[in-house]
């Protein structure tokens, strides 16, 4: 029914059956079930991508599946900086260096770095009401954006690289901000924290000078004390799971100890207490060498990461270390 424009809503609508039974003796029944309401309107949908198609329903029993790859959100990036349009990786010239300066003009990548500053100050989709640029460290962004950008070895093809860490994720559903920070956070080993009035970002990554050195001279008389994982804990297998884009659905990758250290791995604690087994997601991962990547590194934490040592410092020891700084401990009894 094609209602005139200028009929003013609401209408009523009314069915009437005009015509007669079949048999005097038999009475036909008409039902009125549903009716929809077709409006055609012209509507922009503001930052959102849409997009339509037109099938034939006789050759589908329902609606089909689909499937899209796509570019998420254009963020902003150092303006000294390039991005590769197939892989959305970030790299930086050699002779130049970064003053703070972002561009104007946001771009499409999958640095996990600049994701994380756009959804941290977007008031659309982030904390931008809360959070302001200028809270934000943005130089300990681009040092992190820096280590994720490094070409790596893919561990697939010999010869080939890829960026070490990149992010393609869909943020689909509401969830908690810290996770989703903390979520983002796990694909480049970052850890976000607030000092000296701005949020800083720091990153576990290769470091071979410490920051600052603890010994008895700048500890409580307690000293230190350490304790160890238990050998029944210690993962010997781990397997990382990620979204295959060749295959277009979720696929593992597993690492165990022979992969990781070869003839010299110690499987003594596996063969007396059997194989411990860890399973986890690679959150945002598209790239079968990142998930090995991120399987060995889990593995070798594993192994290797096996002391903790806790000890109460001064007041001027605690102020200068921070969140992520690399400590070095000079224990005499040690």
């Amino acid at each position: 029914i094609q209602i005139p424009s200028s009929y003013s809503f609401p209408v009523s609508i009314r069915v009437t059956r005009v015509t007669k039974n079949k048999k005097a003796n038999f009475k036909d029944k008409i039902k009125f079930l549903a009716m929809s309401t077709i409006i055609n309107e012209v509507q922009t949908y503001p930052k959102f991508a849409h997009t339509f198609f037109k099938f034939d329903s006789s050759q589908f029993q329902g609606l089909p599946k689909r499937i899209y790859k796509i570019r998420g959100i254009k963020v902003k990036i150092p303006i000294i900086a390039t991005v590769d349009n197939e892989t959305g990786a970030i790299s930086y010239p050699t002779d130049q260096t970064f003053t703070g300066v972002l561009t104007t003009t946001k771009v499409w990548t999958s640095d996990p770095a600049w994701i994380l500053y756009e959804l941290l100050t977007n008031s659309t989709m982030g904390l931008g009401d809360y959070i302001s640029e200028s809270q934000l460290d943005v130089f300990s962004f681009f040092n992190a954006s820096k280590y994720c950008g490094t070409l790596v070895e893919n561990l697939i093809a010999d010869g080939e690289k890829e960026p070490r860490f990149s992010l393609n994720a869909t943020l689909n559903t509401r969830e908690d901000a810290y996770k989703v920070i903390k979520d983002i956070c796990s694909v480049f080993r970052g850890i976000p924290f607030y000092a000296e009035g701005t949020i800083k970002l720091n990153q576990d990554s290769p470091q071979t000078t410490p920051d600052y050195i603890f010994n008895l001279s700048n500890v409580t008389p307690a000293g230190f004390t350490y304790v160890g994982t238990d050998l029944r804990e210690r993962a010997t297998r781990v397997t990382v799971s990620y979204f295959n884009t060749d295959t277009l659905k979720n696929d593992v990758e597993t690492v165990d100890l022979e992969d990781l250290f070869g003839s010299s791995a110690d499987t003594t604690a596996k063969n007396n207490l059997g194989e411990i087994h860890e399973r986890t997601a690679a959150f945002g991962c598209t790239s079968r060498g990142q998930a090995i990547r991120a399987a060995r590194m889990l593995l070798f934490d594993e192994q290797r990461a096996t002391q903790t040592v806790n000890f109460t410092t001064t007041l001027e020891a605690g102020v200068i270390v921070r969140v992520g700084s690399l400590i070095e401990i000079q224990d005499p009894l040690k």
